[in-house]
């Protein structure tokens, strides 16, 4: 979101990781640590197929998984910085045999790419 309005925000209900209504469920939420980063992570399930879903905040140039951080960074942002930039960043993996290799997967994703991704992120919002 290079420039958020109401209804058009990062940081919303309406930002969700299935549409509604969904055949998919929530299994398992909760808060994850790597390092020093820190991610949301849900466990998704349709039928037989589990999804590790990791998401968390950018608000400028603070990342949080905290949607009430993000919005106070967000207001931070604006007041003094003048910028309303912010993303929500979804990664996501199937679970194949058990969460700890799809956890491991994406903690290598956010090790290798996280800096790549970030930039892209930022710079596909500054363009806009």
């Amino acid at each position: 979101y290079s420039s958020q309005t109401q209804g058009s925000e990062a940081v919303s209900f309406q930002n969700r990781l299935t549409s509604e209504p969904s055949d998919w469920k929530k299994v398992h939420d909760s808060d994850l640590a790597i390092d020093s980063f820190y991610v949301k992570e849900t466990e998704l399930k349709l039928n037989e197929q589990r999804v590790l879903v990791w998401y968390w905040y950018l608000i400028g140039n603070y990342e949080t998984s905290s949607p009430f951080i993000a919005k106070l960074m967000n207001i931070i942002n604006i007041i003094i910085y003048q910028m309303n930039d912010a993303s929500f960043i979804t990664i996501a993996t199937p679970i194949i045999i058990d969460k700890s290799k799809s956890r491991q997967q994406l903690t290598d994703f956010i090790k290798d790419a996280k800096g790549d991704l970030i930039k892209q992120v930022s710079g596909a919002v500054n363009t806009r």
